[in-house]
């Protein structure tokens, strides 16, 4: 974040707070003034109503400014600042970090929703994969690209599953067990046809990605048979596959 954006949005947070302690402070006064930038009564500030309220709280922001406040304000990727966010915001104190909802602001919004905060200590355990790519990888990530790449990242994720499940459609009535009739598809939708005919096989998560790898390569003729996550069999007899559960 350079310092022009967090000037910005120091400045923002105590105007709100000289408007919250106006109206009595508290967090009734904040959700007083959300629903008054919240111009249409659907829960999020957008983009214009964002505008809007700078200019009402006495800031000039230019249009690449309130592109950038937004991103640093918007938690979900939708373009708008909601309820949470907002009084995370607005409570924040000026402290302006770089990811806009870290655990503070998680903290201040669930109080602001009345939701009860259940602190979870595996969650700061650098033994798990996840929470290093939560607390170093994604901070290195917003400090090289001067922006909080979770909403990039939110967003690639929903299109890439729109696009796997456009796909998916395609593959609906395809059975990946009788192997000539799937000989002229792509692999990429044999593979989708083939995690859906091994879901069903077995009870639990969807198979991974090596299993659905070496079944296609069963499918293909490359391999007669393969073992499968769970110690599961798929062979190819006559032409067709088979199930074998361990």
């Amino acid at each position: 974040m350079n310092e022009d954006t967090e000037g910005a949005l120091i400045n923002i947070c105590k105007a709100l707070k000289r408007r919250a302690d106006l109206l009595g402070g508290g967090l009734s006064a904040l959700q007083e003034i959300f629903q008054q930038f919240d111009l249409n009564n659907d829960g999020r500030v957008s983009r214009a109503e964002f505008g809007r309220a700078c200019a009402h709280l006495g800031l000039s922001l230019a249009q690449d400014e309130l592109q950038l406040l937004l991103e640093h304000l918007d938690a979900t990727g939708s373009d708008a600042v909601d309820y949470g966010a907002f009084c995370a915001f607005a409570t924040s104190d000026g402290d302006i970090v770089t990811m806009p909802m870290a655990d503070h602001m998680w903290q201040a919004a669930c109080e602001a929703l009345e939701l009860q905060v259940v602190n979870d200590p595996s969650n700061a355990d650098p033994r798990f994969t996840r929470n290093r790519i939560r607390h170093e990888v994604l901070p290195l990530l917003a400090d090289v690209a001067g922006r909080d790449p979770v909403p990039l990242l939110a967003r690639h994720a929903t299109l890439a599953g729109e696009a796997t499940g456009l796909l998916a459609d395609l593959v609906t009535d395809v059975d990946p067990t009788d192997v000539k009739s799937v000989a002229d598809l792509p692999d990429d939708l044999v593979r989708l046809a083939v995690r859906r005919w091994l879901t069903g096989q077995v009870p639990g998560p969807p198979p991974d990605q090596a299993s659905v790898d070496r079944v296609l390569d069963v499918v293909r003729g490359r391999a007669v048979a393969t073992e499968v996550a769970g110690g599961h069999r798929v062979s190819r007899s006559a032409g067709f596959l088979l199930f074998e559960s361990r």
